[in-house]
């Protein structure tokens, strides 16, 4: 009785170890596999570049891809003490820079030389906060804007592109193809 008592204690004791020795491995595979997917890792300022879908009649929908590496892109709607204040500049737009996350700089082509316009309504928007939750902050994703054209009617357009951060990092400044009108 006694030796089917060690032969069924050292089953056990076997079995255990086996199952312990897999539960091992499988908590070491999971650890070395996620740790070589390695989280994607890009600079705190945000950087922009021309999304390869992009529709241009009126409105035109630009589409910009966009990476941050701390994730502090947009506002919330509370986001309004300065350095991100609404300063009135007389038409009711801000002339605070900082207030607006995405800004649309406007070109027209005229004699066959590119002139920045100043508009009476600013391209400019306040993306809303996208920050992800989590330990990796990292974003990258696309930001859609439909333009309405309006004004003159130069036969060509385009737009430089700036993303602002929370940070104040300033992205590249990115050019649209021309629109033709």
């Amino acid at each position: 009785m006694k030796k089917a008592f060690l032969q069924l204690t050292a089953y056990f004791y076997l079995r255990s170890m086996k199952l312990l020795s897999i539960g091992v491995l499988v908590i070491f595979l999971s650890g070395a596999f996620t740790s070589c997917q390695k989280s994607k890792e890009y600079p705190i300022e945000p950087e922009i570049l021309m999304s390869n879908r992009q529709e241009y009649h009126n409105p035109a929908r630009i589409i910009i891809s966009f990476t941050d590496g701390d994730g502090d892109i947009g506002f919330h709607e509370s986001d309004t003490l300065p350095p991100f204040n609404f300063v009135d500049d007389g038409n009711g737009n801000s002339e605070n820079k900082f207030y607006y996350n995405l800004i649309l700089y406007y070109f027209e082509k005229n004699d066959g030389v590119w002139e920045e316009i100043e508009t009476l309504v600013p391209y400019a928007y306040r993306i809303p906060y996208i920050t992800p939750t989590g330990q990796n902050k990292a974003l990258n994703g696309e930001i859609e804007v439909d333009v309405v054209l309006s004004g003159a009617r130069p036969d060509s357009i385009r737009f430089d592109i700036e993303l602002i951060d929370r940070a104040l990092h300033e992205s590249n400044r990115l050019t649209t193809p021309v629109i033709y009108r």
